[in-house]
This record gives structure tokens, C-alpha cells and sequence, in this order.
């Protein structure tokens, strides 16, 4: 499998082949991805004035795809569904959790910051943070997805 990957040295990326292909657990699915967003979190990450946890890092966390496979406990029918991938996964366990403010989870994955990121053939996430798309939007809107919930919630607070 194809991904994107940056290494020690600021700006330097590479598609590598033969990375390990993800398969889905309980709970999850694997997306084929379609489109990922750069965003400036992404562009701090490559220029090296943000770290990631290890290296080499697959960068990315605003995505669209297609669902390729779901893992048990999953229905089998939502393989094929274009989706918009929802880049954090909090714990549901914390006290913010379950006060309802999940992006204040202090245990929460960060796809492409604390977790692998999007910038891959296919990726393996909890199916709960796999949105359906509606037919009419292209992937290119589609992947704008993340990045306006982003703003309307900043809006709405």
C-alpha cells in the first residue's frame, strides 16, 4: 500500500509503497481514501515546528473516502459508502467525555498528530467517525467537511 510519508528533515515527504495495509477490528472500518485536506496543523507538522510522536509519520486528518470493508459488530451494508472521516476519537470515558465535550478530551486520538494520518491508500478508524456523504457533493467538497464543523462550532461557542 501506498503512503505519504515525512521524515526528520522539515518539508521532506516521499510516497513510499509497501506499507502494511490496515484490516478493521471490532468496531471499525477501512475507508479508501479519496481526497485529504491540508490544513496549517499539516503544513506545522512537515515544517517541523510541530512533532510528531514517531518518524517516519503518515501526515493528514481531513479526509473523504469510500468504505472498503467493516470489521465485527459493523453492518456489512456500509461497505461502498462515500463518507467524511471525523478526525478525533475521544476516550467517552473522561470526565469532559461525559459532560458532553468530547473535543476537550485530554485521551483523545488525533488522526495525523497523535495517531497515523490520512495520507494513505486506505486507513482504519472507529466506524461512529465514518459520516455518510451525501450523493450530490463532490469529493473535493466533501472533504471540506471537517475543516467547516471546525468553524461553525467556533461560531456557535
Amino acid at each position: 500500500m501506498r503512503v505519504v510519508v515525512m521524515g526528520a528533515t522539515p518539508w521532506s515527504l516521499q510516497v513510499i509503497d509497501g506499507w502494511p495495509e490496515p484490516r478493521a477490528g471490532p468496531g471499525q472500518v477501512v475507508v479508501r481514501v479519496l481526497g485529504v485536506g491540508i490544513c496549517g496543523s499539516d503544513l506545522a507538522l512537515v515544517a517541523g515546528t510541530r512533532h510528531p510522536p514517531s518518524l517516519p509519520w503518515v501526515p493528514g486528518h481531513e479526509a473523504t473516502g469510500v468504505i472498503a470493508a467493516t470489521g465485527t459488530g459493523v453492518d456489512t451494508t456500509r461497505i461502498g459508502q462515500r463518507v467524511v472521516i471525523e478526525p478525533n476519537y475521544p476516550c467517552l470515558n473522561c470526565p469532559a467525555c461525559r459532560a458532553g465535550q468530547t473535543s476537550m478530551c485530554p485521551d483523545r486520538t488525533a488522526v495525523g498528530f497523535t495517531a497515523p494520518g490520512m495520507l494513505a491508500e486506505l486507513v482504519t478508524l472507529p466506524a461512529a467517525y465514518a459520516w455518510p456523504v451525501p450523493e450530490d457533493w463532490a469529493d473535493t467538497d466533501a472533504v471540506c467537511a471537517e475543516p467547516l464543523t471546525v468553524a461553525l462550532a467556533a461560531i456557535k461557542r
